[in-house]
Order: structure tokens, then sequence, then C-alpha cells
């Protein structure tokens, strides 16, 4: 499918403005859950709303890596690379840290996006889970984001927030 220089451009504008909306999104939910509530979760399984950002935060690296074909030669397994972000999820343990890391690797993301181009935005890039289209990799930044956002308001409800907290 050959893509027109605006069609890329407008493609590449609404996947990079996806990506920073939800991911204010995702800074502003987190501003809202108390101290003591950080950490919680409704199940012994299940993320809390400071793993979920951190979550979102290392994975937003991990598209971008996706996006510009940097990702290593020797490709871990999906269950080595779901085990390595468990374990680096673990690591992020403040509030702060996990909005900052956030924000970096939004901005990372967002320029991994906004350097597709005509040569790119055809190409089927390598990822842990298989070659995808590139079409794909620049939607998903935002959609993922977007449904860990409805997780942490989801949680707030659980303990009695039931405030719409739209920014």
């Amino acid at each position: 499918m050959q893509q027109t220089i605006d069609s890329i451009s407008q493609i590449t504008a609404q996947a990079k403005s996806h990506v920073e909306r939800y991911s204010e999104r995702l800074i502003h939910l987190l501003s809202f859950v108390p101290d003591d509530k950080l950490t919680w979760t409704p199940s012994p399984t299940a993320k809390s709303s400071l793993r979920i950002v951190a979550h979102c935060a290392l994975t937003n690296q991990f598209f971008a890596r996706v996006i510009t074909d940097t990702m290593p030669d020797n490709m871990p397994s999906p269950e080595e690379f779901f085990k390595d972000l468990h374990e680096a999820e673990q690591k992020i343990t403040t509030r702060e840290s996990a909005v900052a890391l956030l924000k970096e690797t939004t901005a990372e993301l967002s320029a991994a996006i906004c350097a597709v181009n005509a040569g790119s935005i055809d190409s089927t890039p390598r990822s842990v889970f298989g070659p995808m289209p590139m079409l794909f990799w620049l939607q998903i930044g935002g959609e993922h984001e977007a449904g860990h956002a409805g997780q942490i308001e989801y949680q707030q409800t659980i303990w009695g927030d039931m405030d719409n907290h739209y920014s």
C-alpha cells in the first residue's frame, strides 16, 4: 500500500497525538490515586496503579524500539520478554519515578513515530511477537495506554472514588 507524504504525516501526527494524550491521561489519573492505594491491587495477580503506569512506560520504550528497528538481533521469546518486563516494572517503586519514566518514554515513542516516512510506512518491523505491519505499531501505543487508563479508573471505583477525573 503506497502512502502519500500527506497521508503519512496525518497517520504519524494522529498516532503521536494519541500517545501523548493518553500518557497525560495516565499521569492525571495517577495524581488522584492516594498514597496508601498506590500499590493496592484488587487481586494477587493484578497490577497496581503504580505498576500500570510503569508497565506503560516500559512498553512505550519497546514500541519505540520496534518502530525504529533497534530490537536486538538475538530476539527474546515472548515469555522472556514478559518476564523481563515484569521484573523491570517491579523496580519502579515511586509515583515520581513512574511519572518521570512515562514522560521520558512517551517522548522516545513520539520521536520514533515522527521518524516514520515513505520508506518505512509499509514495512513490517521485527518484534518479540513476530513481524507486524508498521501501521499496527503506530497505533498500538495510544490504544495500549488508553486501555490501561481504564484499569486505573476502575481501580478508583473499587475503593470508592466515583469522581470522573477528566482532564
